[in-house]
């Protein structure tokens, strides 16, 4: 390993004599584009050797893959990257490559279509969520029974249904999807899907049974979650319940053993997931008022929320997963109530809080993470991921603009640091609602801050927008990834001109843009001027019908799931062919 080659070997009419030393090779290797490694093999016998040299793929997978945030599709069961053999790694970096080319194209190319019809009749979707983990390969479905009063006045089966379905692990033969769990409710179901990719609890689900909201921990049964691509499962088994204790909320996040739940006044409280325990109360100080928290995004020692009217920072007193370096000292009134009288919480107040300055018509967040690299979630304090924010505004009529907007929350360890894209930005008019009579105290745009330091910069700052048309009482979606993809719906026709126009009326369109692209290099300069930037868009689908009521995605599969307004789904799979 110590020196590289002493050979001749080269193109014909070439001399050239290389003696490097393969650590000088691999640093060599680190400026080189992928496409530029594999044609190695072209050059010369002795540097052909590259393309097959673990070493090398392994610095292409930290220095391109990880570097530049690119996902890395899933491993096989039971495995992991340094169990994996030279063919295996290198075949590995060339998924990801042929993936992140065909998902972030403009027109990416399908490779599996998998249709679920409705499981009941006249249902609705009402939630929809991808797995990560435990093979890649299962999907949540919420559905609520709906139709003409005739028809629900003599329905006499569930009215909540709650499901779990095995669609097949991606690049494998198209097959039908097989229902492996299912729970019913008479209540409506709130739920929320395990974060972290392996252990016994899949999600969280939430119902007001006996007027008292109930939480369930849920897992799969054994027998389900070790189905194979060689067996099928043609009984429905039920969820098994792994835990189940009463909530103030309903599930707004779930990592591991922490469980997230909050209320319609922006209230939100921490839970210990398997014991019940509440751990803290993060209490908005402006409650009661409706501001309903929509997006959570946990870190070790700091929680954002974030809603419609607010976005707020919560330090916590002791990060999560350590123990105690003193004993805390409970709020009087912050007993447990409905449970063991010896939990205790601490009441958090937000460290700052900042005011949107308009009507937002949805939002959603999500920190830019990659599996691979230490975790920014829970690590030492200082080291914070971006949040990237995704938010189309409301407007003074009954619809909402034809805009989307790109937000960023940076870390405040790298606001001086940062590129000129994340300078603050003044974003340009749209219409809006002044809220401040509403608010008079707390005027719209403003952030107030406490003496406490605070891991992140506020406001969040805009980057770019993204052109979305949408015609009226359309229902449209959105979702945002920890790989920077943005996904969402919106009308096609006014995106073209005369006949072509007209001839697409009510077209719908399931559509995404990249709102981080660490691997074009070129990025870092092209938006130095500090305006937000327009951004194009990868069009996933065009839809003769205007029937795709949620979306969810999967970026390491490159998976997108669609559950129709009818209750049938769709799962299209962009993993492209070796």
């Amino acid at each position: 390993m110590s020196s590289f080659m002493n050979s001749d070997e080269s193109l014909p009419g070439h001399a050239t004599k290389f003696i490097f030393p393969l650590d000088i090779l691999l640093l060599i290797v680190r400026d080189l584009e992928p496409k530029d490694i594999l044609s190695l093999n072209q050059c010369s016998k002795a540097l052909a050797f590259l393309t097959n040299s673990r070493a090398v793929w392994h610095t292409v997978l930290h220095a391109y893959l990880i570097a530049s945030h690119i996902p890395i599709p899933p491993l096989p069961p039971l495995r992991a990257l340094s169990s994996l053999s030279d063919a295996e790694l290198k075949s590995l970096v060339r998924r990801a490559f042929l993936l992140r080319r065909n998902w972030t194209s403009a027109r990416p190319r399908r490779t599996r279509d998998i249709a679920q019809p409705p499981v009941l009749a006249h249902c609705t979707p009402a939630g929809l969520s991808l797995v990560p983990g435990r093979g890649s390969r299962y999907s949540v479905f919420l559905f609520t029974v709906g139709g003409p009063i005739s028809t629900l006045a003599s329905w006499t089966g569930p009215k909540h249904l709650l499901q779990c379905i095995d669609v097949g692990t991606p690049g494998a033969l198209a097959a039908a999807p097989v229902t492996v769990a299912s729970r019913s409710f008479t209540h409506p179901v709130y739920f929320a899907v395990n974060e972290v990719r392996e252990g016994p609890v899949m999600l969280a689900a939430a119902s007001a049974e006996r007027d008292v909201m109930m939480t369930y921990i849920l897992g799969l049964a054994p027998r389900a979650s070790e189905h194979t691509n060689s067996t099928h499962i043609h009984h429905i088994a039920d969820f098994v319940t792994l835990a189940e204790y009463p909530t103030k909320g309903i599930p707004m996040l779930l990592s591991g053993d922490i469980l997230a739940v909050g209320d319609q006044e922006g209230n939100v409280w921490l839970h210990d997931t398997m014991t019940g325990k509440m751990l803290y109360e993060l209490r908005d100080p402006h409650a009661p008022h409706m501001n309903e928290t929509v997006c959570v995004v946990l870190l070790r020692d700091t929680v954002v929320t974030i809603g419609p009217s607010t976005i707020k920072l919560f330090n916590l007193p002791t990060p999560l997963g350590s123990p105690p370096s003193s004993p805390v000292v409970p709020h009087p009134d912050a007993m447990m109530t409905g449970h063991s009288s010896s939990s205790t919480n601490t009441i958090v107040l937000p460290a700052v809080e900042h005011r949107w300055r308009w009507r937002i018509d949805s939002i959603r967040a999500y920190p830019q993470i990659h599996a691979y690299a230490p975790s920014s979630a829970f690590s030492d304090k200082g080291h914070y991921p971006p949040i990237n924010i995704f938010i189309r505004f409301g407007s003074w009529y009954p619809w909402p603009i034809n805009m989307l907007y790109h937000f960023v929350l940076a870390p405040s360890s790298a606001a001086h640091t940062q590129s000129p894209n994340l300078a603050l930005i003044e974003p340009p008019p749209i219409p809006s609602l002044d809220l401040a009579h509403e608010h008079p105290h707390l005027h719209p745009g403003t952030t107030t801050t406490s003496t406490e330091s605070v891991s992140y910069v506020f406001p969040p700052v805009i980057l770019r927008y993204t052109h979305s048309p949408i015609e009226l009482f359309a229902v449209v979606d959105t979702a945002v990834g920890p790989y920077g993809t943005a996904l969402f719906t919106d009308s096609l026709s006014d995106l073209d001109t005369g006949p072509v126009a007209i001839g697409r009326e009510e077209w719908q369109r399931v559509a995404g843009t990249m709102l981080y692209r660490g691997d074009d290099r070129r990025q870092a300069n092209a938006n130095g001027s500090g305006v937000p930037q327009v951004e194009t868009t990868m069009v996933f689908g065009e839809l003769p019908r205007p029937g795709a009521n949620l979306i969810a995605m999967d970026e390491e599969t490159g998976r997108i799931a669609i559950a129709w307004k009818d209750g049938s789904i769709s799962v299209w799979d962009y993993m492209p062919d070796e």
